[in-house]
């Protein structure tokens, strides 16, 4: 069975998946790969609709720690030391991680008493920080 997540794309196509299916017989192909072999997709016939192209992705990594983290907030910290400079550049984080942590105490809003600055940031510490950060 399949472990590596990072491995290449050849397992989400439409052509490896049809090869598995003629080689293997039914019981193979749903252990060790996943593939129910003698049901078709609806999607087949579609020229523009590959099953396997449409996969979801992985919110918390991709969307949440990816475009929050990952870019939106080490871009902002990057853009502002590019225009002020590091040292005003960091007073504006600061007064930032001042607002975060001024935040009047709502339901369904997480306090941040130390702003922005914590050790490691967990998928629902991203998600807090950005209800806080949407009302700043």
């Amino acid at each position: 069975m399949r472990q590596a997540l990072d491995t290449d794309a050849l397992y989400r196509s439409r052509e490896h998946a049809e090869a598995l299916i003629e080689e293997f017989d039914l019981k193979n192909l749903r252990d060790e790969y996943g593939i129910i072999g003698d049901i078709i997709p609806f999607t087949s016939g579609f020229p523009h609709a590959d099953i396997y192209e449409l996969i979801a992705p992985d919110i918390l990594h991709q969307i949440i720690k990816g475009t929050f983290k990952d870019h939106l907030v080490e871009w902002v910290e990057s853009y502002l030391k590019a225009m002020h400079g590091t040292a005003k550049a960091n007073a504006i984080l600061d007064d930032i991680d001042r607002r975060i942590a001024a935040v009047a105490p709502f339901t369904g809003l997480r306090r941040f008493p130390e702003g922005r600055h914590f050790k490691q940031w967990t998928g629902n510490d991203s998600k807090a920080l950005m209800k806080v950060g949407s009302k700043l």
